[in-house]
């Protein structure tokens, strides 16, 4: 059985597969192309179960300032560009925030339901402005 494919049905967070073992087709190489583009915004349109989520959350994992993602990411083709690694790989905070788990009877619950999400992500960036101060940032 080792050499069972595990297919990510029912996943779409790009750390989790990765580090459950599941089939991924490498789409890193994008992160290179992303990088070097010079876009001020970008739009990303894909149809439902299109793989949006899972992309959206790599570019999360490799920029996101709180973690180290070289594990994650090793193997894939993003780990060739020594540049954007040295310049971009968790060097950033990430304001990543997905409306599936925003939910109530009404428009007020659903909202109050946001907010707190909201608050928690900025929170958890709150040493940013500590650095910030510091002369970190």
């Amino acid at each position: 059985m080792s050499g069972k494919i595990i297919l990510p049905v029912g996943r779409a967070d790009f750390e989790n597969m990765r580090t459950s073992g599941c089939y991924y087709v490498d789409k890193t190489h994008v992160i290179s192309t992303l990088v070097r583009d010079g876009s001020q915004s970008l739009l990303f349109t894909r149809p439902r179960r299109f793989g949006k989520t899972t992309f959206l959350t790599m570019l999360k994992s490799f920029f996101d300032v709180r973690q180290d993602s070289r594990d994650l990411f090793h193997d894939l083709d993003v780990m060739s560009d020594v540049e954007v690694i040295s310049n971009w790989m968790n060097k950033f905070p990430v304001i990543y925030v997905t409306f599936k788990d925003i939910d109530g009877l009404c428009f007020e619950s659903a909202l109050a339901v946001l907010r707190d999400k909201l608050s928690e992500l900025f929170f958890s960036y709150r040493f940013v402005a500590d650095e910030e101060n510091n002369g970190l940032f």
